[in-house]
C-alpha cells in the first residue's frame, strides 16, 4: 500500500503533500504498527515532491471503546500503564484543523511536525475526566501485559495485529515511541480530553 500511494502521489505531480504519520516513526524497531507509518514516509522519500509529515501523538478518541465500557461497568481498563505517567495526546479534529492549516502555507522540501493536544494526560487523567462526564465513580484499571493478549484478542484482531499492537503499547509504556527522539517542528492543537468526552455523549450508553 505504502509503494502504491508513493506511486500515485508521484504521477499526480502534486506541488505539495501534507501526510498523516505517527510520533515515534524515526524509529527503525520497536514500534508495532507504527512501523508502517515508517514505510509509507520512506517511500514518499523517495519521490522527490513537497511533504509536510505529521507525526501525530496518540488519538484521544482511542480511549472511547473502553470508555463505553467503563460507562456501564465503572472500571476504566487502561494498557497504557503506569497509570499516572501522563501521555501527549491529541484530538482527530485538531489533526484535520492542522493539516489544513499547512497545506495552505508557503513552503518547499520535507518537513517533520510533531503533533499533540494542549496537554498530557494520564490513564488516572482520563478515568477522572469520564467520572465528570457521567457524574459517577470511574476507576482506572491497568491492565496486566499477561492479559494483554486475551483482552485484545476480544477485539477481533488478528494475531499479526495483536503482535503490533503490543509492541508499540510497550513502546509508549517505555517511552522509546516519544517526541523526545526525535528533532521536529511541533504544533499543538487545542481541544481538551474534557470535549472529547462531551462530544461522544458516552453518558447516553451508560445503564
Amino acid at each position: 500500500m505504502a509503494h502504491s500511494i508513493a506511486e500515485a502521489a508521484t504521477k499526480a505531480q502534486l506541488p505539495k503533500l501534507v501526510v498523516l504519520s505517527s510520533i515515534g516513526a524515526e524509529q527503525s524497531s520497536g514500534t508495532g504498527w507504527i512501523a508502517m507509518n515508517r514505510l509509507l514516509e520512506q517511500y514518499l522519500n523517495q519521490t522527490g515532491l513537497s511533504i509536510a509529515y505529521l507525526r501525530a501523538a496518540y488519538f484521544m478518541e482511542n480511549w472511547i471503546p473502553l470508555a463505553q465500557v467503563a460507562a456501564n461497568q465503572g472500571k476504566l481498563s487502561s494498557f497504557l500503564a503506569p497509570l499516572t505517567q501522563k501521555f501527549p495526546m491529541i484530538a482527530t479534529e485538531d489533526v484535520g484543523h492542522i493539516a489544513a492549516e499547512i497545506l495552505c502555507e508557503n513552503w518547499d522540501g520535507t518537513r517533520i511536525i510533531g503533533l499533540s493536544g494542549p496537554a498530557r494526560y494520564s490513564p488516572n487523567d482520563v478515568a477522572m475526566t469520564l467520572a465528570k462526564a457521567l457524574e459517577k465513580t470511574i476507576t482506572p484499571i491497568e491492565i496486566p501485559e499477561s492479559d494483554w493478549i486475551q483482552s485484545i484478542s476480544e477485539y477481533g484482531f488478528s494475531t499479526a495485529a495483536i503482535i503490533g499492537f503490543i509492541e508499540m503499547t510497550q513502546g509508549l509504556n517505555s517511552g522509546h515511541i516519544s517526541f523526545k527522539n526525535s528533532n521536529t517542528e511541533h504544533r499543538q492543537g487545542i481541544i481538551p480530553l474534557e470535549k472529547i468526552m462531551n462530544f461522544m455523549n458516552i453518558s447516553k450508553i451508560a445503564s
